[in-house]
């Protein structure tokens, strides 16, 4: 148990704001790059989607290795590759340059990050401190997702976009030394723990595939080729000419690469050898129950701010950091919202505040599917956005509390790996569908942003029901008494 609670709670929101930071801010700088690397749009998108493959295939696999290691040296190996990759990606010269330092080593380094940080905060805190705990590193985390494109504008206006790394390899080294001192030595970890690479290579190719058809089915199609080729650089990947999507192949071969990973994790376990996912997981009422929960609402939130992100840039013709601006006050109502959860959550119980976020996101959602209009002023639509964020900080927080309070202290870090991607994945799959709906007419047609809107009201009022599966007030706040020690 820590001696420096505070310290560690502000070590570990430092993290999360830095990985979440960090692609928001590159979304409104890419032009400015394209500009001054001399490259194309097309080749520095693989910069952005680089790294969501990599962290999307790699979480589960970090958070495994935060069981064997330890969280500890998992986090600050983590924070020390993400550092390096921010440290190269703010020093490059060439596209090559930035995808290395970005998409693959900084991705590897917070797929260490994320699932420690996770597991940190379910094992050492306990109570009415494991509600307020996670309240503020999910409120840090929706309001750096929020806040990304108003930083990022700020610093590629003012100052150079590099700096949007360089913030990164301040903070980042910075995390782990004080890691080093608010967080005790790792426990001595049972000497036959591995880490399963052959079920780590099935499960990172799989997921690598499910992320990269759900990031490129907007633009390539889900069956047909929408004429659109495929291209790392100068490598011809998949060309333009050709029928068949990638999505199209992608999603089969990631099918066959999952099936086999279950298969041979069921080998694995006939042998004596331990999976790098126990099925002990899913045996617990709250983790299987909320990750459904949170998938629905995760796909409610990522697709909401995607259609009227580019909605609003089609019809007031706004740069991305003015849409930014306009976007802003659901990462402000979402610290507001965080905190109230973690207050509520320590009196009524984690899951009484997950089900009230979800409705008042609901409610948020459905307002702004109301007033929504190609001339919407500021104000009116903040009205909506600050409902849908208060419900997004309250629901969001809680939720990951309840999917780990009963998961046992050994899988703490492979079941913040599971619960992460699983976020990163609805993520990409509410874009991709809210996107879809809102492809039905032009970008600028308020009809169909009015039915993506009502396609994320019929999401959470899909979660709320999953909600009131995951038990009684008083059994949740048994969850969040045992939290921590509970599992042991």
């Amino acid at each position: 148990m820590t001696q420096r609670p505070g310290l560690l709670l502000a070590t570990m929101a430092a993290a999360v704001a830095v990985v979440t930071l960090d692609t928001t801010i590159l979304n409104v700088a890419i032009p400015t790059i394209s500009h001054d690397l001399h490259t194309s749009l097309a080749s520095l998108q693989w910069v952005i989607a680089g790294y969501s493959l990599t962290l999307g295939s790699l979480l589960i696999i970090g958070g495994r290795i935060g069981d064997v290691f330890g969280a500890r040296r998992t986090f600050i190996t983590g924070a020390v590759l993400f550092a390096a990759g921010s440290l190269i990606a703010s020093l490059a010269t060439s596209t090559p340059m930035l995808v290395l330092g970005e998409a693959v080593i900084e991705g590897i380094g917070a797929s260490l990050l994320f699932p420690a940080s996770l597991a940190t905060l379910s094992t050492t805190f306990q109570d009415a401190a494991r509600a307020k705990a996670f309240a503020v590193w999910g409120g840090v985390a929706g309001a750096s997702a929020a806040l990304g494109p108003v930083i990022g504008g700020w610093l590629t206006s003012d100052h150079s976009w590099r700096w949007g790394f360089r913030i990164n390899v301040v903070v980042a080294p910075l995390a782990a030394l004080l890691v080093l001192v608010a967080l005790p030595r790792d426990e001595r970890r049972d000497r036959h723990a591995r880490l399963d690479p052959g079920g780590a290579a099935l499960l990172a190719a799989g997921l690598f595939l499910v992320v990269f058809a759900l990031t490129e089915a907007p633009d390539h199609g889900w069956l047909a080729n929408r004429g659109r080729g495929l291209a790392l650089g100068s490598i011809r990947l998949w060309s333009a000419s050709w029928s068949l999507s990638p999505v199209a192949a992608a999603l089969p071969i990631a099918a066959v690469a999952l099936v086999a990973f279950l298969r041979f994790e069921r080998r694995q376990e006939r042998v004596g050898r331990a999976p790098l996912i126990t099925p002990e997981l899913f045996a617990t009422h709250g983790f299987g129950i909320g990750l459904v929960t949170a998938a629905t609402v995760v796909m409610a939130q990522a697709g909401t701010m995607f259609v009227l992100a580019v909605f609003l840039q089609a019809t007031h013709h706004l740069a991305a950091i003015a849409a930014g601006r306009w976007l802003l006050p659901v990462g402000l109502a979402v610290l507001v919202g965080a905190q109230l959860g973690g207050r509520g959550a320590a009196k009524t119980g984690p899951v009484s505040i997950v089900r009230v976020g979800i409705v008042v996101q609901f409610v948020g959602v459905v307002v702004a599917a109301a007033v929504l209009q190609t001339d919407i002023g500021w104000f009116t639509l903040a009205i909506a956005l600050t409902l849908f964020g208060l419900g997004a900080g309250m629901a969001s927080s809680q939720l990951t509390n309840v999917i780990l309070a009963e998961v046992p202290r050994t899988y703490a870090g492979s079941a913040s790996g599971v619960a992460t991607t699983n976020n990163a994945v609805a993520a990409a799959l509410g874009v991709a569908v809210l996107g879809g709906v809102l492809r039905l007419g032009p970008f600028s047609d308020a009809g169909s942003a009015r039915w993506a809107l009502l396609t994320a009201a019929v999401l959470l009022a899909a979660g709320s029901l999953a909600s009131f599966a995951l038990g009684t007030r008083d059994e949740r706040r048994h969850l969040v008494e045992v939290g921590a020690h509970g599992t042991a």
